[in-house]
């Protein structure tokens, strides 16, 4: 739907440039063309629901210091802002069931190959927000060529893998699901835990946390809501999954979103060029339009 609105502008810009003569008004048409891309694609927040009762602790199911309850995703000109609504402290929490005493972030995975989870493997990109967690990445940052693995075992998650975790949540009063993803999607393998972490990868580039200004206006039923940015030409161009948990996957949430591509400002730049010379010359009369 934008994108024909978005032809429709252009096709009126030229209209305008033909009929009017007039390159102030050409002007304008292009200046509102601008905006309307930016307004339809641009710097607006999208929503991802969870399931507010699918979080294991102990024997507790629904509600507990893991439930995530939303995540937000939102693409600036240059940046790309992940955010996420949850119970989950930053500094994470305390566990005598993790092998270290210690549960963390995890590492936020981006699959933008078009494959499921399995099959994208060594091709996947992934954020390491925080260094208290047992990702293998070097560094904090966006790493790409990523290979993810689950710590979920050793950060004491009971059910044996993603099935029996369903199965476990449904049958103690819960709703099971994964954000955009139905909890018994073929996106994830069913029978292994989830992969939340950076098992190999390449180093990229910097991220930035955002501030409470940026995350302004965001929000939901969970404690906290925290959100990291990266540089928007770092990802192709077109639609991708990610997905985020703390390390024992005691909750889980992933979106199906897209990055749009910017308009490079050149290329508006010399469109506005080649309308004007054309206004111009048909005031001027070096282009005289035929006589009907």
């Amino acid at each position: 739907m934008e994108i024909k609105s978005t032809e429709f502008t252009f096709i009126k810009c030229f209209h305008h440039a033909e009929k009017s003569l007039l390159a102030p008004l050409v002007i304008a048409c292009l200046l509102s063309f601008g905006s309307a891309v930016q307004a339809a694609t641009l710097n607006t927040w999208s929503e991802i629901l969870d399931s507010p009762n699918d979080s294991i602790q102990g024997d507790t199911v629904g509600g507990t210091v893991y439930e995530i309850y939303k995540a937000f995703y939102r693409q600036r000109e240059e940046r790309i802002d992940l955010a996420f609504n949850t119970n989950f402290p930053f500094q994470g929490v305390s566990s005598s069931f993790a092998s270290d005493g210690y549960i963390g972030f995890g590492d936020i995975i981006i699959n933008t190959t078009g494959q499921n989870l399995s099959a994208a493997q060594g091709e996947l990109f992934a954020i390491r927000a925080v260094s208290n967690n047992n990702s293998a990445a070097p560094n904090l940052g966006l790493l790409g060529d990523v290979s993810a693995k689950s710590v979920a075992s050793q950060n004491g998650l009971k059910p044996a893998n993603l099935q029996a975790y369903n199965s476990y949540v449904q049958s103690n009063g819960g709703q099971p699901s994964i954000g955009d993803l139905p909890a018994n999607t073929i996106y994830f393998d069913q029978n292994v835990h989830i992969p939340n972490v950076i098992a190999s990868g390449t180093w990229l580039d910097n991220v930035q946390w955002l501030s409470p200004a940026d995350l302004s206006g965001l929000g939901g039923p969970g404690q906290y809501t925290y959100g990291v940015s990266f540089a928007s030409s770092i990802l192709p161009d077109g639609s991708f999954i990610f997905h985020w948990g703390p390390e024992c996957n005691n909750d889980v949430i992933a979106g199906i979103v897209e990055k749009i591509r910017v308009p490079e400002p050149s290329n508006v730049l010399g469109f506005a060029l080649m309308l004007i010379g054309l206004a111009t010359k048909f005031i001027t009369g070096v282009v005289k339009p035929a006589l009907k």
